[in-house]
């Protein structure tokens, strides 16, 4: 059985972005389909920047050209994913007991 579990998170700024982002690992999807790998985002007004993971290069678009930005949060999932587990495992062990 696999279970995951995503979040979306709308921001209102381009300061509360980057204070989000910083440094973490993310994925940037274009308008186009095009998708990277980078670290670092820093958006602008006008721009968005980022070093890409395969190359070490900054690149830049407009933001115009981003369709989204993706920030795994693995420490979430993993805590969400053992609580769900949990869960079920507590509630079988007490039809388990009530079963004898």
């Amino acid at each position: 059985m696999l279970a995951s579990c995503t979040h979306t998170r709308q921001f209102s700024s381009y300061d509360e972005i980057q204070s989000f982002t910083g440094g973490k690992k993310a994925e940037i999807i274009l308008s186009d389909g095009a998708s990277f790998q980078g670290r670092g985002i820093e958006i602008t007004s006008d721009s968005t920047y980022w070093f890409d993971l395969k190359n070490g290069v900054k690149q830049a678009v407009s933001n115009m050209m981003v369709a989204e930005i993706i920030i795994t949060n693995r420490e979430r999932g993993a805590w969400e994913g053992f609580r769900f587990f949990m869960a079920a495992g507590t509630a079988l062990g007490i039809a388990g007991i009530f079963s004898w």
